[in-house]
């Protein structure tokens, strides 16, 4: 579950730097450093994804040799 919660909270935040994206008054700098953090975002949200589905393969596993 807490994997879950931490997920949404990155994909809120993702949005938001999305949204942050849309001011025309950015100046390079800042731009290229909200795309980094995008970036990163996207990274660790890729990372909790992939540990979910290998959780979720070992529990079926474990629920499979069990039976």
């Amino acid at each position: 579950m807490e994997h879950h919660i931490h997920l949404k909270q990155l994909q809120t935040t993702e949005m938001q730097l999305y949204t942050s994206l849309d001011d025309q008054n950015l100046d390079p700098t800042n731009r290229t450093n909200i795309i980094n953090q995008i970036n990163e975002i996207g990274q660790t949200r890729s990372t909790l994804y992939n540990s979910l589905k290998n959780m979720a393969s070992s529990y079926q596993q474990n629920v499979s040799t069990s039976q």
